[in-house]
């Protein structure tokens, strides 16, 4: 593909929005370009751990088996994908992007770069990661299992985290730093009435402390 050459969609991100959105364009007799930041394809897919329930087409998938679906009808549709550098430029009335110093041309953006975990930004979070640290209690709770566990935050991911802890025989404690959490009422409702959960609201992580491994969690509470 000459990269001096006008397409008609630039994709801007390559999860499973993105890469859907190229092999449709492509059954139309559509040029475009997929442009991911990571150093491959498949975005959020690569982060779900349990079986997917709320997709027709990927019933019973775990998120890496439906990535490898997606890539694979990517493979064979021949479309054209960039890995490995973020876009740096957009400029809608020129119709063009930037990346990597180089300028690519299209007639039609289309925005496709889905979300990305929010870090706590506290001393010991990243240097812990995957030393007792972890982002998904689906694909580590078998190494938690019956350990004393924390789990930060009060939207829907992390009480679900919770009560899957609590599962395995985990001794969880929740903190949530407002008094009111975002989380479904149903997983709220369980985690409440689950005897091995301790529920700390107006909580604040403050750092997670030890060497080679998590140690312990440092919070404070409203007022203390």
């Amino acid at each position: 593909m000459p990269r001096n050459e006008q397409l008609d969609a630039l994709i801007l991100g390559g999860g499973v929005a993105g890469l859907t959105a190229a092999l449709t364009l492509k059954g139309f007799g559509l040029s475009t370009l997929v442009l991911e930041e990571a150093r491959s394809p498949g975005g959020q897919l690569h982060e779900i751990y349990a079986p997917i329930t709320d997709h027709p087409l990927a019933y019973g998938c775990d998120g890496a088996r439906f990535a490898s679906l997606v890539l694979e009808s990517a493979r064979r549709a021949e479309l054209p994908i960039l890995v490995g550098a973020p876009v740096t430029r957009v400029t809608a009335r020129a119709r063009s992007i930037v990346r990597e110093r180089e300028r690519l041309r299209g007639r039609t953006f289309l925005i496709a770069t889905g979300l990305k975990r929010r870090w706590l930004g506290i001393p010991g979070e990243r240097e812990l990661l995957d030393r007792g640290v972890s982002h998904s209690a689906n694909r580590d709770r078998t190494v938690h299992s019956g350990k004393p566990v924390v789990v930060i935050g009060g939207g829907t991911g992390a009480v679900e985290d919770a009560l899957l802890c609590a599962e395995v025989g985990c001794s969880v404690t929740l903190l949530h730093r407002p008094a009111q959490f975002r989380a479904r009422t149903d997983f709220l409702d369980r985690a409440r009435n689950d005897p091995s959960i301790r529920i700390v609201p107006n909580a604040r992580a403050g750092r997670i402390l030890g060497e080679d491994c998590v140690e312990a969690v440092e919070y404070r509470t409203k007022g203390s």
